[in-house]
């Protein structure tokens, strides 16, 4: 998944665990892989475009909400309009590509919404902390949303989704590609589902059960809308081939998505 996504993950997860216990393992900023290449990441709220930093880094936005009031914390996503003639999958791995996410502050009787800018500051920063990373409070005592978690049908989505792009992949000849989905399939039955993952810290130990864990981290595994040298490189020399991979690209990312909310918000518990 993209930097951005994993971010917005690991705040919304580490961020309830912290309104709930008032704790986080040592050194989680910026130590958290979620944080590697940014040299800022702050928070502000914003009052008819002047922006106000209320916090500098995340343990001090944590700090920030538990002090409003706020009583958790949600992810959400909201489908871009298609810009022809790119498909909002081909577009998601960029910085600034596919769908709207916004992370959701739960208060009693209202909800904020913060969205965030990413932009290069240190392009030659040795250590490639390049990012600067601005969270703004854009949406502010809107009615609170009430998403349904239900892991099941959400599991059997990715799992259909992957089949069919493992198939598709194996008619085609695009055998590392297959392989690729089918390991991220195996996650779903794991007893481990973040061995081997690129940040197992994307959630909190002992927050989320062995069936979120399974979905989060097979859909995180099954990523592969980028640039130059991802799927969305592959070049389909037949129509009606070229038709069925994107009919299927769309479907693992549709259900890519879905997975990401579901898993991440089950573990929220507001509801």
């Amino acid at each position: 998944m993209t930097g951005e996504l994993e971010q917005r993950i690991t705040l919304t997860t580490y961020g309830n665990h912290w309104l709930r216990s008032g704790m986080l393992p040592g050194g989680f900023y910026p130590m958290n892989g979620a944080f590697r290449y940014c040299n800022t990441v702050d928070f502000r709220v914003i009052d008819r475009k002047k922006e106000s930093v209320v916090a500098t880094d995340p343990l001090g936005w944590f700090g920030y909400l538990q002090e409003e009031g706020c009583l958790g914390l949600r992810l959400h996503y909201r489908a871009a309009e298609e810009r022809p003639p790119a498909k909002e999958h081909q577009l998601a791995g960029f910085v600034g590509g596919g769908g709207v996410w916004r992370i959701e502050a739960v208060y009693a009787g209202h909800s904020d919404f913060w969205a965030s800018r990413w932009q290069v500051t240190r392009k030659d920063d040795p250590d490639n902390h390049i990012w600067c990373v601005n969270y703004g409070r854009t949406e502010v005592r809107m009615p609170t949303l009430h998403p349904k978690v239900d892991l099941v049908p959400v599991a059997a989505e990715l799992q259909d989704a992957l089949e069919a792009i493992i198939r598709f992949s194996r008619g085609a000849g695009l055998d590392f590609w297959a392989e690729f989905f089918q390991k991220a399939a195996a996650r779903l039955a794991a007893d481990e589902p973040a061995i081997g993952f690129h940040n197992e810290a994307l959630v909190p130990p002992g927050d989320y059960d062995l069936q979120a864990q399974r979905v989060l981290f097979a859909a995180g595994s099954a990523w592969a809308f980028g640039g130059m040298g991802s799927w969305n490189d592959v070049y389909i020399p037949n129509r009606v081939a070229d038709d069925e991979y994107d009919k299927v690209s769309k479907r693992l990312y549709d259900a890519f998505n879905q997975a990401v909310v579901a898993a991440v918000n089950s573990g929220s518990r507001l509801d």
